[in-house]
């Protein structure tokens, strides 16, 4: 997992570890590790988490190297998953939440599985309520793609053929142009109100 906060689906995460300790976890922290996440990973053995400032690892491509399956349970409304195109092009399968455009990202190839996303409300604390979730589904499921070779192979060659066939069909140029266009009417669209 990425970023294992509460909104982007740690509870899954750890909850997970904790139902399959057979199986090694690792969790990969783009910002700082805070409170809740120690928290959460006290007493299970079965997870690392790797701090990007912390991590000797300066290769992107040597922590993927170590990754089987990537596990994406947001449970925030993400407007795109770009961490799952980058596992898919890799060939690493990615169970997935079915929160917004993490669907879309993984290209409604398999897994995406069904949580109960953040509604928006807080508790006393100002944090967001994070629904109870199922992890039955979770757990059978990460159990199939490891235990069953031939699954995981099917399903790493089909997510890497679907993904690179996506992504050759990108017009980067067309996405150019669009955003140059937002540009241009922003400046116009602030100079004029000056």
């Amino acid at each position: 997992m990425v970023n294992p906060y509460p909104v982007k689906g740690s509870s899954i995460f750890f909850n997970l570890a904790k139902a399959l300790p057979q199986y090694e976890f690792l969790a990969f922290i783009g910002r700082s590790i805070n409170e809740q996440i120690t928290v959460q990973k006290e007493d299970i053995s079965n997870i690392t988490l790797v701090h990007k400032n912390r991590s000797p690892c300066v290769n992107q491509e040597d922590l993927w190297r170590g990754i089987r399956v990537l596990v994406v349970p947001s449970l925030w409304r993400e407007a795109w998953g770009m961490v799952a195109v980058e596992a898919h092009i890799r060939g690493i399968p990615v169970v997935s939440s079915n929160i917004c455009a993490l669907p879309e990202a993984i290209l409604g190839l398999n897994y995406i599985m069904l949580v109960s996303g953040i509604s928006g409300d807080d508790d006393d604390s100002g944090n967001y309520i994070i629904p109870e979730q199922g992890m039955k589904p979770w757990a059978n499921v990460i159990t199939r793609l490891i235990e069953d070779r031939s699954e995981y192979e099917k399903t790493s060659l089909h997510a890497r053929n679907n993904t690179k066939r996506w992504l050759e069909t990108r017009d980067t140029t067309e996405i150019e142009s669009w955003m140059m266009g937002l540009s241009t009417n922003t400046n116009a669209t602030a100079s004029a109100h000056i």
